[in-house]
């Protein structure tokens, strides 16, 4: 099928294109995935308005899909899944800089820029914890500012209504508080821990570990009136500049430091084997959301708490939706 679009492009004088339709490799794993939707829809923004113009659909009659062939060439004639392409692809752009940004370290961007990639350890990628508060808040604070004066044109959505752009913020605006709340846990014990020697983070832990007194281990080792390091914490000066002629602080925040930002060192191929064996039928998503149970159910409390939603009515709604008898289908 790519053989006969190749074709057909170079026919109608656009080589260049035809070469870079050939190159398409789409992913097709885990496609719930923002990252998998940012890849796909990456890979043939290029070529789309190409291909919207200088279609053929006699090309596809001999297609093994036919009710996916019409819904590609639906999208394709369509002016409003034109601009939602592009407004989905800024969101998955958005939300995926973060993901690639924790995966990845100072050392790595420097490398990347000095040409000379291999020039670094590459064990330090995802240990970000310490910047992490700081580039996460500006990081989606700059995407609202971005999206906060859109206009029809701004992605091409002309014919579009002032009800449609409102959606759109409204969305961008979600996402970040959403995002926000997500991320909350980066200004809050003992994350902050790994942020000592930057200026004014001693005088934040203190306060929060005195506002209240369930806090984690690691925090109590830290911070603890009595603690083995709370001396050494107490004589960190406002710059940030630890004083104190022993060592085990310093290796202590050096421990902190190196712990993974990047949560995919926690994607067990044992836990799945495991997961996988108690299913005749477990497919890759069901294994994936299995292993991410607690994690999803934190999402939807969070998701809920964000929105003001009801969680019992989102999922009878959601349940109605699913249902094919249509006497069943009453919310």
């Amino acid at each position: 099928m790519v053989e006969l679009v190749v074709r057909h492009v170079i026919q109608a004088g656009f080589p260049a294109v035809a070469e870079m339709i050939a190159g398409i490799t789409v992913p097709s794993i885990a496609e719930w995935r923002w990252g998998t939707l940012f890849q796909a829809m990456g890979q043939i923004q290029f070529v789309l308005s190409t291909l919207r113009h200088h279609r053929d659909q006699s090309l596809f009659k001999n297609a093994k899909d036919p009710v996916k062939l019409k819904k590609v060439v639906a999208s394709l004639i369509s002016a409003n899944w034109s601009w939602q392409f592009d407004f989905i692809y800024w969101l998955a752009t958005w939300l995926c800089k973060l993901q690639d940004w924790g995966k990845g370290c100072r050392a790595r961007e420097l490398a990347a820029i000095t040409d000379s990639p291999n020039s670094y350890d590459h064990m330090l990628n995802g240990r970000r914890l310490p910047e992490a508060e700081h580039f996460v808040n500006n990081h989606f604070e700059a995407g609202l500012v971005e999206c906060n004066p859109w206009t029809e044109s701004t992605f091409g959505c002309t014919g579009c209504s002032s009800d449609q752009l409102v959606q759109l913020q409204v969305c961008a605006r979600g996402a970040f508080r959403l995002a926000k709340q997500c991320h909350g846990y980066l200004s809050t014990l003992p994350y902050l821990l790994s942020k000592l020697d930057q200026p004014g983070v001693k005088d934040r832990c203190i306060a929060i570990y005195n506002s209240h007194s369930n806090h984690h281990p690691l925090s109590h080792r830290f911070l603890h009136p009595d603690g083995p390091l709370r001396h050494q914490v107490n004589a960190i000066t406002a710059a940030g500049a630890i004083l104190d002629s022993d060592d085990t602080l310093r290796r202590e925040l050096y421990a902190l430091k190196m712990l993974p930002f990047d949560d995919s060192i926690a994607e067990s191929h044992a836990l799945a084997n495991t997961v996988s064996r108690h299913s005749r039928a477990a497919g890759f998503p069901w294994v994936a959301l299995s292993l991410r149970m607690n994690q999803n159910l934190k999402d939807v409390k969070l998701f809920a708490q964000a929105f003001d939603l009801d969680v019992q009515k989102e999922w009878n709604r959601w349940k109605s939706i699913l249902q094919v008898d249509q006497n069943k289908c009453h919310q």
